[in-house]
């Protein structure tokens, strides 16, 4: 009988492995950097996933399941610095929470490069554009969409709304449908190099072809040859006063965002609009403001000449005076608390209430609609803790660890409302108001928008938004706009953004932005000011808007066959020490 020798482990091959590994992962975070804002070269979307591909088809030549993993770790290691450069500003909001968001974010490449390999090295023969591109819209569609209720920041189809030709395919499926022929040149690159040059060919032609195919409803959609007069508002309150607004401050602000509405007014616009939570005080619910006045309830403030009295349902009897004495409708964004009670307390009252949402109001002649919209998709990690929220005292304690001042107590809404609103010419037209980080939620606005039918129920978005948030951090600002053109170009909507800090602006049904920023100002961003455009009613819908996110649902389909090889070895696999 022969005598086995066991074949010793070669460590310069996991030194190898990991080098490789680590500088594709690398590659792929330059290539991110340089698509996305402040650098804003768009080309260098597809060349993004070609450093995760590579080391895909790297890791599938490994025998070893262990070193498969070791360079997988490798791959997230090098996608760390995108991420810690694009999520910075979480840094001032939650400094602990930061590492964590940042190591997350980067985790989706290599579970991605370590899934294909799997993949490829039990199917090797299945051309590379069938077998990445999909699977790579599959790992964005769970991150974006479904784990940790989605956080759709940084698809690698996202810097192409800057060429409309190429994100035309939107219309028909959506931003992840852009992403897999954003992935499908580079895999196509791939098949050419393994001498599979036909299925290359027959890749780069089906690319061309799902694009040209598009262009016609995309670039130039039909509108009714009407358009309604909206005026956004931008206010410029620093996040810091947000968390701690003063009496004194809410005062002073109020009475600046009045005189800019009542400016705006002056030039007939049919609707203004204000930003997110931008209206001080308590909340503009009949009720709740019927129970301050019983109440009696007041705050004191100093002032040079003495103490004021200052009643605490004041900015809600300022804004309605607002509203009766210019002819436009106004939109705004405040808290709406249902249940809201004023109970004595040893040093004073204490303000309770059974249910709290984030909202939009809309007030016409002085009046206050019953119509109103509440935030549905709350902010991951900004309004709630996805399945830690479920554990009120662990989120409690993980609050006061890393982000103290912040409490997680709004309750997500469940309707999606659209708005009528008047136009000067007689009529109304039907406006859609994602609030915020909702707008990165594609089917959320789709459904905002097109109804779960596929029917127009809006005939333009709004997007009242507070990016205060983000500080300084002019990139995350300008990737929030990224986004929010997608959705215009999906649906064939315009869009009027309304928000905090900046970028207000206006964004045509194509993704193109008409207006930006404040008039006069020589800054789009961190100044305040107004921005009128004329908005373009709308045609009909794309068929996206009808057939909602197929190819996301699709390419998630290709999970099932991708764990399967994952989870099970490859016939004749062995382990070795790596």
């Amino acid at each position: 009988m022969a005598n086995v020798v066991a074949e010793r482990p070669r460590p310069w091959l996991a030194s190898s492995l990991v080098a490789a590994c680590l500088s594709l992962g690398l590659f792929h975070s330059l290539t991110m950097f340089l698509a996305f804002a402040p650098v804003g070269w768009w080309p260098c979307a597809f060349l993004a996933p070609l450093g995760p591909f590579l080391a895909a088809t790297r890791l599938a030549r490994e025998p070893s399941r262990r070193r498969r993993l070791l360079g997988g770790l490798a791959v997230w290691a090098g996608s760390v610095p995108f991420w810690a450069f694009t999520e910075w500003w979480i840094f001032d909001v939650s400094a602990p929470g930061y590492p964590f968001l940042v190591l997350i974010q980067s985790f989706w490449p290599a579970f991605f490069a370590w899934l294909a390999s799997e993949a490829i090295g039990r199917w090797p023969r299945l051309p590379s554009w069938l077998l990445l591109a999909p699977s790579w819209v599959a790992i964005e569609f769970v991150r974006g969409e479904l784990f940790a209720n989605g956080y759709a920041w940084g698809l690698v189809a996202y810097p192409l709304i800057d060429a409309p030709a190429l994100a035309a395919p939107a219309t028909v499926g959506g931003v992840y449908l852009v992403s897999m022929l954003t992935c499908i040149p580079a895999a196509a690159v791939l098949d050419a190099r393994a001498g599979r040059r036909a299925w290359s060919v027959l890749g780069a032609a089906a690319w061309a072809m799902a694009i040209v195919a598009s262009w016609p409803a995309a670039l130039a959609p039909k509108g009714t040859g009407e358009s309604v007069r909206i005026t956004a508002i931008q206010t410029n309150v620093p996040q810091s006063n947000k968390l701690a607004w003063t009496m004194e401050s809410e005062l002073a602000d109020y009475a600046r965002f009045e005189a800019m509405t009542e400016a705006a007014a002056k030039t007939e616009p049919d609707v203004i609009v204000w930003p997110e939570t931008m209206l001080p005080g308590v909340t503009l619910e009949p009720e709740a403001l019927e129970e301050l006045r019983s109440k009696g309830v007041y705050h004191e403030i100093r002032t040079a000449p003495g103490v004021k009295r200052v009643d605490a349902d004041h900015f809600a009897v300022q804004v309605k005076g607002l509203s009766q004495r210019i002819r436009a409708a106004l939109l705004l964004g405040e808290d709406a608390q249902e249940g809201f009670r004023v109970e004595p307390v040893d040093d004073g009252l204490e303000f309770r209430y059974d249910r709290r949402f984030n909202s939009v109001y809309l007030l016409q002649g002085g009046q206050t609609s019953r119509t109103r919209y509440d935030k549905v998709r709350l902010t991951p990690f900004g309004e709630t803790m996805p399945y830690i929220s479920n554990f009120p005292s662990l989120e409690r304690a993980l609050l006061d660890l890393g982000a103290r001042g912040m409490r997680f107590d709004l309750d997500a809404g469940t309707a999606d409302t659209a708005f009528e609103l008047p136009r000067a010419g007689g009529g109304t037209f039907r406006a859609a108001t994602p609030i915020c980080f909702e707008v990165t939620v594609a089917p959320h606005v789709r459904r905002l928008v097109a109804g779960r039918d596929g029917v127009r129920r809006a005939d333009v978005i709004i997007n009242v938004t507070n990016d205060g948030w983000f500080g300084n951090f002019a990139p995350a600002r300008e990737q929030h706009l990224q986004i929010a053109r997608w959705r215009t170009l999906e649906l064939a909507t315009p869009m009027v953004r309304a928000a905090n800090t900046g970028i207000s602006c206006a964004i045509d049904a194509t993704g193109r932005v008409r207006e930006l920023g404040p008039v006069g100002a020589a800054s789009p961003a961190l100044t305040e000011g107004v921005v009128p455009t004329v908005v373009e009613l709308p045609g009909e819908l794309t068929m996206y808007a009808r057939m909602g996110d197929v190819a996301g649902w699709a390419s998630l389909a290709w999970l099932a066959p991708l764990m399967w090889a994952a989870l099970r070895r490859r016939p004749g696999e062995r382990e070795s020490k790596a």
